[in-house]
């Protein structure tokens, strides 16, 4: 509470030398930032709920050892991709906003940003996915190695959340918050029975479960918004990742087993850690050189 007075009161005071407050009211204006407001707002409730549905159905049909193996796996494979994600929503916002009344434009900014943000957060998910059995066992301790699949199944989960995540952003420039607000209601209708069906069934169904409601919702999300708010055609959208994911899966089918089964017979887990890591970051790194030297030159310029 301190922190957040500190920021807005430096941020006020500070920020009169160039944007200075002018005390007045205006209802005609004020209104249509209500209305997307609340519309964003009762989004984020939604959102929320239904990330965690899972959460709360497995706790009640699998137990309280089944959710704690799937909460961690969950937390584990978000803690990997929401850094990321964060900045990227924090600088996509205003960018799209700049962008608001020109759809080309924005069609293919908003492509590019998908770009960049595959390429740089599907290699941390796959590390991930493919490190599980050994980064599980360094972060939560051995007697929690159950939960290393589980990591792995999520992991593809969690590569269409990372891909759909910037397009609250656009909605949100647009100005069209209510067409988020029907996608998520959408989002959690469907969730409810897939989540209730699997968690009858096992964690690892729950799991799979995620990974085919992830797949459905990328078609119904891309129709809902990205479709309805710029006009995006499909093959542009998806000519702007799936390259990316398909060198990650071919590495991970590699990979997978060899690292999983320990073939190197590696005792300690953080040494299993760095030599895997060492290798695949080796095998990704070369591949992706060769196959996108552009988005390699294109993230050095932003960075510049």
């Amino acid at each position: 509470l301190f922190q957040t007075l500190v920021n807005n009161v430096w941020n006020a005071l500070a920020g009169q030398k160039y944007y200075k407050i002018q005390y007045t009211m205006s209802v005609a204006k004020a209104i249509p930032l209500i209305k997307i407001g609340a519309y964003q707002t009762g989004s984020q409730i939604i959102d929320y709920l239904s990330a965690k549905l899972d959460i709360l159905i497995i706790g009640r049909f699998l137990g309280a050892e089944a959710l704690g193996v799937y909460s961690l796996a969950k937390e584990l494979v978000m803690k990997a991709v929401v850094l990321i994600n964060t900045i990227t929503n924090k600088v996509a916002l205003p960018f799209f906003s700049v962008l608001q009344n020109d759809d080309d434009v924005l069609r293919r900014n908003y492509c590019k940003v998908i770009r960049l943000l595959s390429f740089v957060n599907i290699p941390v998910i796959m590390s991930v996915g493919l490190l599980s059995s050994c980064i599980v066992p360094i972060f939560y301790g051995s007697n929690f190695i159950e939960t290393a699949p589980i990591v792995s199944i999520l992991s593809i989960w969690s590569v269409f959340i990372c891909i759909g995540n910037p397009v609250g952003n656009v909605s949100i420039a647009k100005g069209r918050t209510d067409i988020s607000f029907k996608y998520v209601i959408v989002r959690m209708l469907l969730s409810i029975p897939v989540v209730g069906v699997t968690s009858i069934l096992s964690i690892t169904y729950v799991a799979w479960g995620q990974v085919f409601l992830a797949i459905v919702l990328f078609f119904i999300g891309y129709r809902m918004l990205l479709y309805k708010l710029i006009k995006l055609p499909f093959l542009d959208y998806v000519n702007s990742f799936y390259k990316v994911i398909l060198l990650a899966l071919l590495v991970t089918l590699c990979l997978y087993y060899p690292i999983h089964l320990n073939v190197l017979g590696i005792e300690s887990y953080v040494l299993q850690l760095v030599i895997y890591m060492l290798l695949l970051i080796v095998i990704y790194g070369s591949l992706a050189w060769l196959l996108f030297k552009g988005i390699f030159y294109e993230i050095i310029q932003l960075l510049k």
